[in-house]
């Protein structure tokens, strides 16, 4: 799968800091949100032909609904870094899957929603902004804000956190320590931490713009070199929609 030049760009510029905090880090090792399977790099062509985004195999062999459809996913959608796809239950967003490879990505769904139905009157708010963010187009806040997200199981004080990280623009960072100021919580960097681990919806509610005190890039479970990356990518797509302004 070739990595089209500005992922390749990503990987290759240094890491600038935007922010300064004095909080403590989450736990060494906190993963930003939960994965099955680490994502690794191997495998990856370097090459600098551009590459699009694209749907894999028109979802085909992943498990159909046959109570009802009244949990759905969006098409996979193939991204330099990964295959991920938005589960949907009456409207609101149950989760992002975001695994390695399009048979990783199966292996979750059939675990996690066996019954999710593939959507057949296009793929909806996250499924398209999923699109849109492979191909490198700058995503709002605004876009974001307008998804209804599935917060029945998650804490009142998760809610916060994930709510304040939604605010963190494409394309910008933020230290766990300084997040934790954000919700009113001072000094609460670790539980921040915690709460990321756990964050259902990755690349939506982007935890890999999080970083360490000291600008350090933390704890990400598809690796740090993955982290940097997005970061990157973002910066990049900022960078190539001003100059195209």
């Amino acid at each position: 799968m070739p990595v089209p030049g500005s992922f390749l760009q990503a990987l290759l510029l240094p890491l600038d800091a935007r922010f300064q905090s004095g909080q403590r880090d989450p736990p060494r090792g906190v993963a930003d949100f939960p994965a099955k399977e680490k994502f690794t790099m191997r495998g990856l062509s370097m090459s600098k032909k551009k590459s699009s985004v694209r749907v894999v195999n028109g979802g085909a062999g992943l498990p159909l609904s046959s109570g009802g459809g009244r949990v759905s996913r969006s098409r996979p959608v193939e991204l330099p870094f990964g295959v991920a796809c938005a589960v949907m239950a009456e409207g609101l967003l149950c989760s992002i899957e975001w695994e390695s490879s399009p048979e990783a990505l199966e292996e979750a769904l059939a675990t996690k929603y066996p019954e999710a139905a593939m959507t057949r009157r296009g793929d909806g708010v996250p499924g398209d902004l999923l699109l849109a963010y492979g191909k490198g187009r700058v995503i709002r806040r605004e876009e974001i804000a307008a998804i209804r997200f599935d917060w029945s199981r998650v804490s009142p004080f998760s809610r916060e956190v994930l709510k304040e990280l939604a605010k963190v623009p494409y394309g910008k960072s933020i230290t766990y320590g300084k997040l934790a100021e954000r919700c009113g919580r001072p000094g609460a960097g670790r539980a921040v931490g915690n709460v990321l681990s756990r964050n259902r919806w990755p690349l939506l509610l982007p935890c890999h713009r999080v970083l360490a005190a000291g600008q350090r890039i933390g704890g990400f479970a598809k690796g740090t070199a993955v982290k940097e990356a997005l970061i990157r990518f973002e910066r990049n797509s900022v960078a190539g929609e001003k100059s195209a302004q």
